[in-house]
């Protein structure tokens, strides 16, 4: 079996695609998932070409990324496989596990209307960009904060973070302030996690369909090799002439 080796140019679009490939995980919003989309359907098709134009290894190579990377992008994008295999699918774990470790908290929206309260662990608050570290400087944010708006609704933001046995002591401190404060409490939720969980799955699988169809073409390349193709490599190795039986 002929080593596999890479080009300085496959070298350099591997390294491209690689810092690509990162940094629309870490930034996934609706662009980098279009941009992304496209870019591997692009190459996905270039695939079904080179199956159709090559000969030999390449070929093979060829259509074994064709074969791996479709039918992976149709078994994590198409509705109905969504629904019943991205439950078992080993990508769709990893990805979630990368998410938690990539993603981060976004603050809550300030505007000149209401006030925005972000609950957070270890009994801070977040009053319209200010820290309060106990009850008392959380009555003179939410206080200086209210006299600055026009409305009297507080929007109240749970970090998931938050011990869940604390998170309705919390809520009750929040609600004691802001009542003394004349404002109404609305409970909005938990804060929101950037990128967001949707498009970060989206990008990363179809990233993975790329690895798919790598790995198919390579076995494809050399499980596949007949054995004719063994014979001229061993030949070009040693110099020898092959004898026909």
């Amino acid at each position: 079996m002929g080593r596999f080796r890479f080009s300085i140019a496959g070298q350099m679009g591997l390294v491209g695609l690689l810092a690509v490939g990162l940094a629309a995980l870490k930034s996934a919003n609706q662009l980098w998932t279009d941009l992304i989309t496209t870019l591997v359907l692009g190459t996905l098709l270039f695939a079904l070409l080179g199956l159709t134009h090559s000969t030999g290894a390449m070929r093979r190579f060829w259509s074994g990324f064709a074969l791996f990377g479709w039918m992976y992008l149709i078994l994590t994008q198409a509705p109905y496989f969504q629904r019943y295999v991205l439950k078992c699918s080993p990508g769709d774990g990893l990805l979630q596990y990368l998410h938690s470790k990539i993603a981060t908290i976004q603050p809550p929206t300030t505007n000149s209307e209401t006030v925005a309260i972000w609950v957070q662990p270890k009994d801070t608050y977040w009053v319209d960009g200010q820290i309060a570290t106990d009850e008392k400087e959380l009555r003179e944010l939410v206080a200086a904060a209210s006299s600055k708006k026009s409305s009297k609704t507080t929007w109240v933001y749970v970090d998931p973070n938050v011990d869940q046995m604390n998170i309705r002591r919390e809520l009750q401190t929040v609600n004691q302030v802001t009542s003394a404060t004349s404002l109404r409490m609305e409970l909005s939720g938990n804060t929101t996690l950037s990128p967001e969980w949707s498009y970060f799955r989206r990008v990363g699988h179809s990233l993975f369909a790329l690895v798919a169809g790598l790995i198919g073409g390579l076995l494809a390349r050399f499980l596949l090799r007949r054995p004719e193709e063994s014979v001229k490599g061993v030949t070009k190795g040693t110099g020898a002439t092959p004898v026909a039986e």
